[in-house]
């Protein structure tokens, strides 16, 4: 309940940023291009457009904006208020999940959220909101040994993969930390006994869904493969997009010598994973999940910047643990004194 209050009042000082001209977002503008066509967005998704999910996503906003008569960036801009709000919601929820119930905690995430709504954009908000709710599902999934409410968790995972889809980056990096921790919970809980019904109940809903499921990849690779398209088939150009433009154009020799230096870097990046992994370490997703994000870094900063959600509550972690420690310390002092 006091999440809940609280989200209500970080999303009320956002609305009065809004109101103020503080924070002002424009509609997702692959999804005002289909708009200005069409309004009706199931006529997008019936044709199945590359962006009809965003339009999709972004579209309350547009019934927010003729309900109201209001112009469309400003009703956007108010229905990003709910986002951040939901944000702030998840990560206190997933901070509450490792103990961490401080009111300092409360206010750096608030003080985060803030900071989030004076740099980004109103569609990357949609990605991160995603990713968090991604992170909290896949976190309790790992680390509770029969975690229940099945049904809800895979709704939960589908929105939140639906929503990182704002950026093809961010939403393959989403599908790769599901796939991954998923694998390594099944390795962590390998009797037979414990994994079989999940995978069982995983596989009916395969096939029941496989229409769906079949669209959902045909829609990944499409997006993977037009990103690629856009920068002339060569997939070390998708590195001019972020920080491997430090890199320069690479060919021949040297884009040679960077692979092999990668296929090392990464071996040794996966080998300590998998002995963080071994340690039976409660923060794993959130460390497999900084990690995912790290790389995206190198092909685009967007997709990259998703990487200060699972540092973050690393940070707060790893403060309430020294904080903990130093309470536990004083009180055995004053106890023997």
């Amino acid at each position: 309940m006091v999440n809940k209050v609280c989200s209500c009042i970080v999303q009320g000082v956002i609305v009065c940023g809004v109101y103020l001209k503080i924070f002002v977002y424009d509609f997702i503008p692959q999804a005002y291009v289909l708009l200005k066509v069409n309004e009706n967005v199931l006529f997008w998704i019936d044709t199945g457009h590359i962006h009809a999910i965003r339009l999709l996503i972004a579209y309350p906003s547009y019934l927010m904006s003729q309900f109201f008569d209001i112009e469309l960036n400003l009703a956007f801009s108010y229905y990003c208020t709910i986002v951040f709000a939901l944000l702030y919601y998840f990560l206190t929820l997933i901070l509450k999940i490792y103990k961490v119930r401080s009111g300092v905690s409360n206010c750096i995430v608030f003080i985060f959220i803030v900071i989030l709504c004076t740099v980004m954009n109103g569609r990357v908000s949609f990605a991160f909101l995603g990713f968090a709710v991604l992170t909290y599902e896949m976190t309790v999934f790992y680390l509770i040994d029969k975690p229940g409410r099945w049904f809800e968790r895979y709704a939960k995972l589908l929105g939140g993969v639906l929503l990182c889809t704002v950026s093809s980056g961010i939403m393959v990096e989403s599908i790769g930390f599901i796939v991954t921790i998923y694998v390594m919970r099944t390795m962590k809980y390998r009797s037979w006994g414990k994994v079989r019904w999940g995978i069982i109940r995983l596989l009916i809903i395969c096939i029941i869904f496989s229409r769906f499921i079949y669209n959902g990849i045909a829609y990944v690779i499409f997006m993977i493969n037009k990103n690629i398209t856009y920068f002339d088939g060569k997939l070390l150009n998708l590195l001019q997009h972020g920080l491997g433009k430090i890199f320069g154009v690479m060919s021949g020799p040297f884009a040679l010598l960077m692979c092999m230096i990668g296929i090392i870097v990464l071996s040794i990046n996966i080998m300590m994973i998998i002995k963080i992994y071994r340690t039976q370490c409660s923060t794993l997703t959130l460390i497999l999940g900084s990690n995912l994000s790290f790389y995206g870094l190198f092909v685009g900063i967007s997709t990259g910047s998703i990487i200060l959600i699972p540092l973050l509550l690393l940070l707060l972690i790893r403060i309430n643990k020294i904080l903990t420690v130093r309470r536990n310390n004083n009180l055995r002092r004053s106890i023997n004194v």
